[in-house]
């Protein structure tokens, strides 16, 4: 950690730079104000974009101080749509938080992929192609929501959900879609660099996007900007 914390200090100073954007995980917020007091030069803008801080936060009463210390302290927040807004400021209510922003905005970071089909949208009778690509967390994202959906859809309809990522519940989605057989049905694979992910959109007939918040990803954006159509969660 302390050479961690040597390096991102010299980076910051060497390179001359005065914007650092990052996101609310608490222990990265915490190096960055510390390496603040010594290289006073640089904003802080963090990214809004999740509940992930406020469900840490419920199940540890101890971190809702650091948090309150770093909302107060960065110098901009970045919500990811204007809803997220008054969602925040409705669980800092909830945890009985008191933070000031010194300056907040609406925005996503958007997409570098490009906009358009290069091919066009195709759907094959023999197989209606879907594609979920999440991390596999034990929070937040719902793979398993949509195992239990595709056991209801009967075996002559031909349907294949691809389950792409990693993380810590893959192996629990894996044994979800053995106990309800539906292996060939469900293929769960691994993650997959970002321009490959792209040509499997263009080859597939849906995204889904199961999730109990955050439910503007940037796949679901990517997925728009290349025509391709999107299931997602109502969040």
């Amino acid at each position: 950690a302390a050479m961690h914390y040597a390096h991102y200090g010299c980076l910051i100073r060497n390179k001359w730079i005065q914007v650092v954007y990052c996101f609310y995980e608490l222990n990265l917020l915490n190096k960055l104000l510390d390496i603040r007091k010594k290289y006073p030069s640089f904003k802080i803008v963090m990214r809004m974009a999740g509940n992930h801080w406020y469900e840490q936060c419920k199940k540890n009463n101890s971190l809702i101080e650091g948090y309150e210390r770093a909302f107060n302290a960065v110098d901009s927040i970045n919500f990811l749509f204007k809803g997220m807004v008054d969602e925040f400021k409705e669980k800092l209510r909830e945890l009985d938080m008191t933070v000031k922003t010194k300056h907040e905005f609406v925005g996503d970071i958007g997409s570098a992929v490009e906009i358009g089909r290069p091919i066009p949208y195709l759907q094959d009778p023999d197989q209606f192609e879907m594609i979920m690509a999440a991390r596999f967390s034990h929070y937040q994202k719902r793979q398993d929501i949509l195992v239990q959906a595709m056991s209801f859809i009967p075996d002559e309809i031909p349907i294949r959900l691809h389950l792409i990522g990693e993380g810590t519940q893959k192996e629990t989605v894996s044994q979800l879609v053995e106990t309800m057989n539906l292996k060939g049905r469900v293929v769960i694979e691994p993650f997959c660099e970002q321009s490959e992910l792209w040509q499997r959109l263009l080859k597939a007939q849906l995204l889904c996007h199961a999730c109990d918040y955050e439910g503007v990803s940037k796949i679901i954006i990517e997925s728009q900007s290349i025509g391709l159509p999107v299931l997602a969660s109502d969040v």
